[in-house]
C-alpha cells in the first residue's frame, strides 16, 4: 500500500527531532511520502519549513497563514476530494511527535491496513487515552489524582510522562505487538486510517459537534474538528509502536521554556540513540 505520512508542521524545533525519524522511515519504506503541511506562525519556522526537502518529502503551504484548525480542516478535505488518494493509507502525526519508534512503523502501518472500520493510533507518551496501557505511566497518572480528560491542563502530568519514557525508553521500544480498544478520549497526536476514513473525518469537520463525545460535553455553537470527530469513531491504540508527544498548548502554562528545551535535548539524544543501535 501507498502511505502518505502527513503532519501538520509549525515549529522549527520541534521538526528538527522528528525529520531523523522520518528519514530513516522513508529509507526503509519506499512506498511512504512524507507532507510536512506548512501552517507556520513566524518567519523564522516558516522560512525553515520551506526548506526542507528530500527524497519522497513534500513542503506544502497552499494554507500557510490561516488559523491552523481551518489548515487542520482543509488538509482533510484536500486529501478527501481527491480520487487519486483512494489507494492510500494516511498515517498523521503533530509536529511535537518528537520520538517514532521507526522499526515497527510497517507494522503500525499493516495494523490500519488490516483494521479500516476503526482509527489505529500508536502508544504515545503524553496522551490520555493511551496512559492504561502502560502500567509505570498508569500508576504515575493515579499518583497524581486527575482526571484522565484533564491531562492535557496538567504540567504535572507532563512531567511524569516525559520522565517515564527517560529513564525507560529502552523498555518501551519492541513491545509485544497488541491492538487494544479504547473509549476513552484519544489526542490524535500519531493516528492511522484510509481514504474512506479520511473522507468521513473531512464530512464533518466543522459541523455542530453532537452534546457529548467519549466523555466530553459540547454546545451545538462548537464545531467538530479533527480530534473531535475521531472520537466519535472506533479507536484502537497500537502496543508495540511507540511514540512520545512533547506537549499540549494547555500545558505550556505549567512548563518553562527552559524544561521544554531540555526536554528536545533529551528526545534529540534518545532518537539519535535509537537510530544508531
Amino acid at each position: 500500500m501507498n502511505v502518505i505520512l502527513f503532519v501538520f508542521a509549525g515549529r522549527k524545533q520541534n521538526m528538527e527531532l522528528q525529520l531523523p525519524l522520518v528519514r530513516r522511515i522513508i529509507t526503509e519504506h519506499p512506498n511512504v511520502q512524507y507532507h510536512v503541511w506548512n501552517l507556520s506562525r513566524n518567519d523564522d519556522d516558516n522560512h525553515y519549513l520551506r526548506a526542507i526537502e528530500g527524497e519522497r518529502i513534500t513542503v506544502l503551504n497552499d494554507y500557510f497563514g490561516i488559523a491552523p484548525w481551518l489548515g487542520f480542516n482543509a488538509v482533510y478535505r484536500h486529501y478527501a476530494h481527491n480520487p487519486k488518494y483512494r489507494d492510500h493509507l494516511f498515517v498523521k502525526v503533530d509536529d511535537d511527535v518528537v520520538f517514532i519508534e521507526t522499526g515497527r512503523f510497517g507494522e503500525f502501518v499493516d495494523a490500519v491496513n488490516g483494521n479500516r472500520a476503526s482509527v489505529v493510533t500508536a502508544k504515545v507518551v503524553n496522551n490520555g487515552a493511551c496512559t492504561p496501557t502502560e502500567p509505570g505511566l498508569w500508576s504515575g497518572f493515579e499518583a497524581l489524582s486527575l482526571p484522565l480528560l484533564d491531562v492535557h491542563l496538567s504540567g504535572e502530568y507532563a512531567v511524569m510522562s516525559h520522565t517515564y519514557m527517560f529513564k525507560h525508553w529502552r523498555e518501551m521500544v519492541g513491545q509485544p505487538v497488541k491492538l487494544i480498544k479504547t473509549r476513552d478520549w484519544l489526542s490524535i497526536n500519531t493516528i492511522g486510517y484510509d481514504w474512506r476514513m479520511v473522507r468521513k473525518i473531512a464530512r464533518r469537520v466543522g459541523t455542530p459537534s453532537p452534546g457529548d463525545i467519549a466523555g466530553r460535553s459540547f454546545t451545538p455553537r462548537i464545531k467538530i474538528g479533527d480530534e473531535g470527530m475521531v472520537n466519535m469513531l472506533p479507536r484502537l491504540i497500537f502496543q508495540g509502536f511507540l511514540t512520545a508527544h512533547l506537549s499540549f498548548g494547555p500545558q505550556h502554562a505549567h512548563l518553562t521554556d527552559a524544561q521544554l528545551s531540555l526536554w528536545r535535548k533529551r528526545y534529540a539524544a534518545i532518537g539519535q540513540q535509537y537510530l544508531d543501535a
